[in-house]
């Protein structure tokens, strides 16, 4: 069945500017009605340093995103997979095998129709996981604190973030030297606070992987001008 292209985008930028713009205002409000009815305001000098870390890190990354997104996931899948979140880690895998299992181009109508269907789902699965964990988050809570279970829970977010790490640092360690080295002896010898070191560290990953880019495709060019060097002089000889 064919659809309207252009009356199907026009609807789904507009409702999802819409609920976006109104979940946004939910989101904000929420923190807002809470410290003005309990009075008890953050103190600014101590989350703007976390927040300026956040928007350095994430900035460049959300600009890619916009990019890179909207044309595989099309515009409803894109608004709503921003409004839940995890896009990168769940919704975007999720519109990938969707497509790939329907047999469907990225990009048409039907493509768009799936990827909405299946970033839907995927949001009511999660929806649905959470409300499970709040169920039995109770009785399940003996058995969370116990002794037996306190040293694997208590380190559940250093396991997490050392498989991610990890994963990202083999094959490409040379990137994460100068960084790593930088945190260590900041955080260690220093008393400027994390969020900080975590920016500058951030400009040294940066640096490094210019340089080290940068030194890869000139050796890349100093060998493909080499090989080409060798192409001309075989085909002088064999002339």
């Amino acid at each position: 069945m064919k659809c309207n292209q252009s009356s199907f985008t026009r609807w789904a930028h507009n409702f999802g500017q819409i609920s976006g713009a109104v979940i946004i205002l939910l989101m904000l409000a929420s923190p807002v009605v809470l410290c003005a009815a309990f009075d008890i305001w953050p103190d600014l000098s101590l989350i703007i340093p976390g927040i300026l870390t956040l928007v350095v890190m994430m900035a460049p990354f959300c600009v890619a995103e916009s990019i890179a997104y909207p044309p595989i996931m099309g515009p409803g899948a894109v608004y709503m997979a921003y409004i839940t979140g995890n896009t990168s880690a769940f919704k975007m895998p999720c519109t990938l095998a969707a497509l790939q299992i329907s047999g469907v181009k990225q990009g048409t109508d039907e493509g768009n129709a799936i990827a909405l269907i299946s970033v839907g789902t995927s949001t009511l699965m999660v929806t649905f996981v959470i409300f499970l964990c709040t169920i039995l988050v109770k009785p399940l809570y003996p058995i969370l604190t116990s002794q037996a279970l306190a040293p694997s829970l208590n380190n559940v977010t250093p396991a997490v973030l050392g498989a991610l790490l990890g994963g990202s640092i083999l094959g490409k360690f040379k990137y994460y030297c100068l960084p790593l080295l930088i945190s260590v002896i900041l955080f260690k010898f220093t008393p400027i606070p994390s969020p900080f070191i975590l920016l500058i560290s951030l400009a040294g990953a940066i640096i490094s992987g210019y340089v080290i880019t940068n030194r890869q495709m000139r050796q890349a060019a100093a060998v493909e001008a080499e090989n080409t060097a060798e192409m001309i002089a075989e085909n002088e000889n064999a002339g």
